[in-house]
């Protein structure tokens, strides 16, 4: 894919599911790989695979605006600068109709994580791109394009998250920054399959409401950020691609 070899890309939620995908991605692309996440023990792991390749781990919860800056200020000293921005970092919602919703987990901490942490990443980053111009690819979600029952909350900070997406393109084009989001339907990542095993016909309800015959694959989503984030989608931005199977066709 052209553009991404030796450029230098932090993808937050990089030690696991899509985001480790994301990762093994863009480092087969010869990228200068920062993998962010906020669980140390999977993210030392994912540093100690590609310790043959230039990749390195940073701790990073996505909610703290100050540890987005500590992260910054140590990627633009090693490195001088930053070419793409993944923000790929998020916490899903359990089916809960919304008067019966946790306030504090089904509202205020999704806000917080999905949405401000998406936001604070590209506050901090994007006065780095300026002088060089870059990438964002914002990870949301078919939730934030259509209605699924019981997850109100995450359905919000997604939707949020396609707004800021196309809002920073139109601000940032002059500066020659890019800022595009995917969205994923169900990907069988190892969390999603632990549902599958303890919850009977889940899966099969799931693959029925897809137009291709599967389920989405992490390597699906980060074939898709890669070719945002690369030169071959030069005159891409402001644009929300589903990645879902088909399932926003219908």
């Amino acid at each position: 894919m052209n553009g991404l070899k030796d450029k230098v890309v932090l993808i937050t939620g990089g030690a696991a599911g899509i985001g480790e995908a994301v990762v093994k991605k863009f480092i087969d692309e010869g990228s200068i790989v920062y993998i962010a996440d906020i669980n140390d023990e999977l993210g030392k792991k994912a540093e100690e695979l590609y310790k043959e390749k230039d990749a390195k781990y940073v701790h990073l919860d996505i909610s703290n605006l100050e540890n987005w800056k500590e992260v910054a200020a140590k990627i633009i000293e090693e490195r001088g600068h930053i070419d793409v921005l993944v923000n790929n970092a998020g916490v899903s919602q359990s089916g809960l109709p919304m008067e019966t919703m946790d306030l504090e987990r089904d509202w205020y901490s999704l806000i917080n994580i999905n949405l401000n942490g998406t936001f604070y990443g590209m506050y901090t980053f994007i006065p780095y791109m300026k002088e060089k111009g870059g990438s964002i690819v914002n990870v949301s979600s078919v939730s934030s394009l259509i209605a699924q029952c019981g997850v109100t909350g995450y359905t919000a900070a997604k939707g949020g998250i396609n707004a800021l997406t196309r809002a920073a393109a139109v601000d940032y084009a002059g500066y020659s920054i890019r800022c595009n989001a995917v969205c994923p339907t169900t990907t069988v990542t190892p969390t999603v399959e632990k549902i599958f095993d303890t919850l009977e016909g889940v899966k099969e309800a799931l693959e029925a409401d897809c137009v291709l015959p599967r389920l989405g694959k992490p390597e699906d989503i980060a074939n898709a950020v890669a070719f945002l984030a690369s030169d071959e989608a030069s005159y891409i931005t402001g644009q929300i691609l589903p990645v879902d199977g088909g399932v926003t066709a219908k």
